[in-house]
């Protein structure tokens, strides 16, 4: 059902010909990001205080650490079967992907580490968590409760954005009428067809706006 809206909502695009041919992929990557995206919303996104963190951060790293020693201790037999496993899950992702989003910025998504750069990785995340535990206590700041960010209306609008320019081959705009001062154009209709569908709870003006912001300043730098 969800799959057939987004469709619907990409259909009323004005697509170029020549990209048509990129139409479903574009709706298998709207969806599957939707899922994926929706642990950016998680309670970590909101702030809690420097004593909070630094507990969290100790619970981490002895979690890491116990991670690590069990991924070390794993018999041949147990790593070649995982080894198996993974490579085998990420073939199957792999084929349902349209080739043109395989070297993407969104190919990462489907890229798993094998146990013995996995290993490697939570050695890595130990001693970083061990380091930013220090460097909070440098700077304590007071307990506090935060609100959540909306990172996955970011992330959406990021993906939404880039599928906008690719099907269309037009700039993402954000217009604004000069009597009323409400803001219009086809980018952002889009975008907010898009957050009903994906059930998105933000404002698709304000995500719209500060994605342009980024983009600019990013294009700014030489």
């Amino acid at each position: 059902m969800r799959r057939e809206q987004i469709r619907a909502v990409l259909l009323r695009l004005p697509i170029l010909e020549s990209k048509r041919f990129a139409l479903e992929a574009c709706v298998f990557q709207l969806e599957f990001c939707a899922d994926q995206f929706t642990r950016l919303d998680h309670p970590n996104s909101r702030t809690s205080g420097t004593a909070a963190a630094q507990d969290h951060l100790e619970r981490f790293w002895k979690l890491v650490s116990r991670l690590a020693q069990n991924v070390n201790a794993m018999p041949r037999e147990a790593i070649e079967a995982l080894e198996r496993e993974i490579r085998s899950d990420e073939e199957r992702r792999i084929r349902l992907a349209h080739p043109e989003f395989r070297d993407s910025p969104l190919a990462w998504y489907w890229s798993l580490l094998l146990p013995s750069e996995l290993q490697q990785q939570l050695v890595r995340y130990q001693s970083c968590a061990r380091r930013a535990h220090e460097e909070l206590a440098r700077d304590p700041q007071p307990n506090r409760i935060g609100a959540h960010q909306k990172k996955r209306a970011q992330a959406i609008t990021r993906l939404a954005a880039w599928i906008y320019e690719h099907l269309t081959g037009k700039d993402t705009k954000v217009a604004t009428d000069a009597h009323s001062f409400k803001a219009y154009g086809p980018f952002l209709e889009f975008l907010t067809e898009l957050f009903v569908v994906l059930g998105i709870n933000a404002s698709a003006e304000s995500q719209a706006r500060a994605y342009l912001m980024e983009k600019r300043a990013t294009e700014a730098v030489p």
